[in-house]
């Protein structure tokens, strides 16, 4: 089953960050595991414009910005024909990944 995966974060008190994508749920404990054990507890900035960046102080305080909600795999079609993203995954693979404002981290 699809999910929807919510990031909301604020730069510098600025102005808000919001995104979203989409995958499955085994994509996204895959992505979940991969976070934790590139990052850990390491400091590590997300860019999000030229000059802006928002800094983590590890995987769990990033984590903790994104939010989980399961969609039909309907809503997920409808995601992917409006956002026609496909990003390639850590593995090499291909995935289905729609992405707004959003980028999957890579090793």
């Amino acid at each position: 089953m699809p999910v929807l995966i919510r990031f909301n974060d604020n730069y510098a008190d600025e102005f808000d960050v919001e995104g979203f994508f989409a995958l499955s749920e085994e994509d996204w404990k895959a992505y979940k595991a991969k976070i934790k054990k590139v990052i850990g507890d390491n400091y590590f900035t997300f860019n999000i414009g030229t000059n802006e960046e928002i800094e983590y102080d590890g995987a769990k305080e990033y984590l903790s910005r994104l939010k989980q909600v399961k969609i039909t795999q309907e809503e997920y079609d409808v995601l992917l024909k409006l956002f026609p993203y496909t990003l390639e995954d850590w593995n090499g693979k291909w995935c289905n990944t729609v992405v707004f404002l959003f980028t999957l981290m890579k090793t």
